[in-house]
């Protein structure tokens, strides 16, 4: 991201793009888990969207208009994903690990000529 007061950059550009579908692609993968999970994951997964949601676009808004906790916000929206991520990852370990695991197949033995 290029500095304040100072030329758009092509690094810049870049940056704010790959921000931009980073994103869109976390809360996309925090949908998938609404879509997906059980009960309470799906409370969680939908309070963190919303959060994401909002403060990635405060975010947004204060880094265009310069606030100076702009930064925290953009923090505030990672470690909100991330958080997620762990909560949704341990929840899907912790309820698969009371089914058995689906049976190995038998081989085929090929027979010898």
């Amino acid at each position: 991201m290029d500095r304040v007061g100072e030329a758009v950059s092509a690094i810049g550009t870049a940056h704010l793009v790959l921000a931009g579908m980073a994103s869109l692609l976390s809360m996309l993968a925090i949908f998938g888990g609404i879509r997906a999970g059980r009960r309470g994951t799906r409370r969680v997964s939908a309070l963190a969207l919303a959060i994401v949601f909002v403060t990635g676009a405060l975010a947004a808004l204060g880094t265009a208009s310069g606030w100076p906790l702009a930064g925290l916000l953009e923090r505030m929206t990672i470690g909100t994903f991330l958080a997620w991520l762990a909560v949704y990852a341990f929840a899907t370990a912790r309820a698969s690990a009371g089914r058995p695991s689906a049976p190995a197949s038998p081989r085929r033995r090929i027979p010898r000529r």
